[in-house]
């Protein structure tokens, strides 16, 4: 049963590297499955953090830690028509300000325009409406995702499509930061 759909714009390139080198690229994408439920699970966690920077207990309650488990699983997204085209860099020498022998670096990124993916509730959620509206506020906050993110590569607009985090919805989520709530 899915819990919250959530929607995916790229607004450039964005690479979650194999760890392998081919095809040619010093790092590689996966186009079968390239962009893992792991890899928005962390961005998401990233975001719930700032978000909720006085309630990691519930951070950790909505998406785990080394000790407990989440009780939530995250599909890979599905990405509409991805397509790898490869990028060079250069290894500057800080020293001499010139190009370091060698120093060529070409990698594979993905650019699409949309995807799509989904959290289920994997276990009986006790606070499961709190925790979904930890869900999607993380998503709206991410804006950046996968590798390179500093050097431009990765921006993006997350958003919850159903349900979607409506003005209502997020002034529950704001009454969550208090440890009151």
């Amino acid at each position: 049963m899915v819990a919250i759909e959530l929607g995916i714009t790229f607004h450039g390139p964005f690479r979650v590297a194999t760890g392998w080198a081919g095809r040619g690229a010093d790092s590689t994408v996966d186009l079968a499955t390239p962009l893992r439920g792991s890899s928005l699970k962390g961005v998401m966690k990233a975001s719930a953090r700032l978000l909720l920077p006085d309630r990691e207990d519930l951070v950790t309650r909505v998406f785990g830690s080394p000790r407990q488990p989440s009780p939530w699983s995250w599909s890979s997204a599905r990405v509409v028509d991805p397509k790898a085209r490869k990028r060079a860099r250069v290894a500057i020498d800080p020293d001499r300000h010139v190009a370091v022998e060698g120093g060529l670096f070409f990698s594979e990124e993905i650019w699409a325009t949309r995807a799509t993916f989904e959290i289920t509730p994997l276990l009986g959620v006790a606070d499961r409406r709190a925790q979904e509206l930890v869900l999607m506020a993380s998503a709206h906050g991410v804006h950046t995702l996968g590798g390179d993110r500093r050097r431009g590569l990765g921006w993006v607009t997350v958003e919850a499509l159903q349900p979607a985090l409506d003005s209502a919805a997020f002034e529950e989520f704001l009454r969550l930061r208090s440890r009151h709530a």
